[in-house]
């Protein structure tokens, strides 16, 4: 049975071509006050500044950036379930980058909890957060 498993990997593997890319991603909290960070292959990708979290989206297959966006959600409920939204909306060919600036974890909602467990961002969903706030944060899923 692990032998024929393995076969059947083996030849799956063939047809498939996946991209190589090496990623950097940073995020800072208020005690280190620098900007958030993404770099592709070397090359820095400009995501926006601002307080809250950035969500950037890279193409699954290609990893070219798609969009980043700031969502403050330090401030408002409303940004944090307009994150919420975004992450359910996210599909298989899409890869997700969470980074954060200063401080995001004041308004953090039980919507944005739901959908960050939904991608196996358990950390991000630990109420340590909502304890205290800017602590750093990052993630790939």
């Amino acid at each position: 049975m692990i032998k024929v498993l393995f076969t059947i990997l083996s030849v799956l593997m063939l047809h498939y071509s996946f991209a190589q890319t090496s990623i950097y991603i940073k995020g800072s909290g208020f005690n280190n006050n620098s900007q958030r960070k993404l770099i592709l292959n070397g090359i820095d990708q400009n995501i926006p500044s601002g307080r809250g979290l950035c969500l950037t989206i890279i193409d699954a297959e290609s990893h070219q950036h798609i969009s980043s966006k700031v969502y403050d959600t330090y401030i408002s409920t409303s940004n944090a379930n307009n994150l919420a939204s975004k992450l359910n909306s996210l599909n298989q060919k899409q890869i997700g980058i969470l980074t954060s600036y200063d401080a995001w974890e004041a308004n953090i909602t039980k919507d944005l909890i739901r959908a960050a467990r939904r991608l196996g961002l358990y950390k991000f969903a630990s109420d340590k957060f909502t304890e205290d706030s800017r602590h750093p944060y990052a993630s790939i899923f």
